[in-house]
């Protein structure tokens, strides 16, 4: 790694600073794209209608961006239509119709949930990514790659050792016109000066998740917010529900943990239309995907606990490791209250409710019904992550 030889080899930190200047004096820095889009708007075109699945352009994202200034009407409303083009996807799922998606995608069109749109689309995505021969799945894999590094977004695969994925968000590249509608804010060009990233790994479980965690803390400079979404099974709700939990019994280290976690029902409820959410929840970390017999699981219930998953209790061990500096304790209640620096944030979503179906943890996926649930979970995650880090960039100015 550069850093690492850079602190081998070099007096750290560098005698070395980057200075922001205006060079451009009077000259305008711009690309092609965005010109071609500050000259439509300013030659009164009305209408713009893309086709943004292969390949995308940000022609109709500079568009969008510069018409909310430029062409708003004195009620606030703009007075162009901008119109995305879904006749690849939509015609995938006539043809295929994977889980009866045609179904659900003809009703929304008719008017049913107009809202659910931009997920189902997404969710349809997953699929036609893998539809067709090699070349014709590598050709979309390519394009989203490309269109994820153009916004901001790099995407790491592993193809040795553990299953897991990640992806690296630097927050000032992202691109804010091309998020989803429900994590726009009026703060979020803040972001542009932000020296902050985001790291998402997909998704660890049991000790690996304590292991991958380990090695990404002790990595990095300053922590600004550590957040666990995952999915659990439910001994009291119903798949579709959400679960925020405050204490997490881990039967790895046999501890009990007690922390504030920084979401609640408020932060979730507004994105969730068809299940419930449940917070100040208790959350048992089991060893293994499958669930224990119905006597044990009752101890647990009758003790308070109504979730059972796989991987939040080594993340709070290794949490505690980066809080104190010292090995995790065994079979103690463990406070992470006090001395936490940063955020915490653990959000479940029910795949399994093991008292009615009697089925293991990851026993199949939720399929389309589950991204109601996981798509809320992420959105408050994102807001909340968005929204402190451009309060601290004010912060600093």
């Amino acid at each position: 790694m550069g850093r690492n030889y850079a602190r081998r080899n070099f007096t750290c930190p560098l005698p070395v600073r980057v200075k922001k200047v205006k060079a451009s004096k009077d000259r305008i820095m711009i690309t092609g794209n965005e010109a071609a889009a500050l000259g439509c708007l300013y030659a009164g075109a009305t209408v713009v209608a893309w086709y943004p699945i292969t390949p995308s352009t940000s022609l109709v994202e500079a568009f969008e961006r510069h018409a909310k200034r430029l062409r708003l009407r004195k009620d606030g409303t703009r007075d162009v239509a901008i119109v995305q083009a879904e006749d690849e996807l939509a015609a995938y799922l006539e043809e295929v119709d994977p889980e009866n998606l045609w179904h659900h995608y003809k009703g929304i069109k008719a008017g049913h949930r107009p809202q659910d749109l931009e997920d189902l689309l997404y969710y349809a995505l997953s699929y036609y990514m893998m539809h067709g021969d090699d070349g014709a799945r590598a050709a979309r894999v390519e394009a989203m790659r490309r269109f994820q590094r153009q916004s901001g977004l790099l995407h790491v695969e592993n193809p040795l050792y553990l299953d897991v994925a990640a992806q690296v968000f630097e927050l000032n590249a992202l691109c804010p016109e091309r998020f989803d509608s429900r994590i726009q804010a009026d703060d979020v060009d803040a972001l542009r000066d932000s020296d902050a990233v985001i790291i998402n790994v997909d998704y660890p479980l049991g000790m690996a998740a304590y292991q991958i965690f380990s090695e990404v803390v002790a990595n990095l400079g300053d922590l600004r917010g550590v957040y666990f979404m995952g999915k659990a099974a439910t001994l009291n709700g119903q798949v579709g529900d959400v679960m925020i939990p405050n204490v997490v019994y881990d039967e790895h280290s046999r501890n009990t943990f007690l922390f504030k976690n920084c979401f609640s029902a408020k932060d979730i409820a507004p994105y969730l239309y068809h299940g419930s959410v449940f917070d100040n929840q208790k959350t048992v970390t089991v060893r293994g995907t499958f669930l224990q017999n119905k006597d044990f699981m009752e101890v647990f219930y009758r003790e308070g606990y109504t979730n059972i998953e796989m991987e939040t209790g080594p993340y709070l061990s290794a949490v505690y490791e980066d809080i104190y500096p010292k090995r995790y304790p065994v079979n103690e209640i463990v406070n992470l209250f006090i001395n936490a620096p940063y955020d915490v944030g653990v959000i479940h979503y029910a795949s399994d409710t093991p008292y009615s179906r009697r089925q293991k943890l990851l026993s199949k996926s939720l399929s389309y019904f589950g991204v109601d649930a996981t798509y809320a979970a992420s959105i408050a995650i994102l807001r909340r992550m968005l929204s402190q880090e451009a309060e601290l960039v004010r912060r600093r100015r």
